[in-house]
């Protein structure tokens, strides 16, 4: 019986597992809030150009809980307040932050890329509670191109997201 036992607790070890590493989490510019200023304050670039429409994103596990966060330039909120005008500064790209805000990586795009085209970001492969590749699709109904950014994965030596353009 003991055997038995052991036998379907490695089982079920070795299925949760599996069941983490295929899990997907999806961001949208639906999902972030305005980023408070700490997020962005100490960055460089082009970020305070951009501090009304400054989002930030939790990106959640499974189990709900928030494990990265991505900080973004929000172009679609700008276009939405100003329209037409001239956007307040050279677009930063987003990055994405651990839970203390530090930074682990940058991607090719912002979220809210403008109107009428979105962003969405997948997170997947997981392993040892984190995404290790992070894709980015954008839908553009007109025309209707669509198409996916290069993806950053997580390169454990460096401790950082980096884009690969290989994929």
């Amino acid at each position: 019986m003991t055997r038995v036992l052991a036998a379907f607790l490695f089982w079920l070890a070795t299925v949760a597992s599996e069941a983490r590493a295929d899990y997907h989490s999806r961001v949208t510019a639906n999902n972030c809030h305005p980023a408070p200023a700490a997020a962005w304050a100490g960055r460089t670039g082009n970020w305070r150009t951009w501090t009304n429409y400054i989002a930030l994103c939790p990106v959640r596990a499974e189990d709900g809980r928030t494990v990265l966060f991505v900080l973004t330039p929000r172009i679609d909120a700008w276009e939405d307040d100003l329209g037409q005008a001239e956007p307040p500064g050279p677009i930063p790209r987003a990055e994405i932050l651990d839970l203390d805000l530090h930074e682990l990586g940058t991607l090719t795009t912002p979220l809210g890329k403008g109107r009428p085209s979105r962003t969405i970001l997948e997170f997947s492969d997981w392993r040892n509670g984190i995404p290790w590749r992070i894709d980015a699709h954008q839908i553009n109904p007109i025309p209707r191109v669509d198409y996916d950014e290069y993806p950053a994965i997580w390169n454990p030596a460096r401790r950082r997201y980096e884009i690969d353009e290989t994929q």
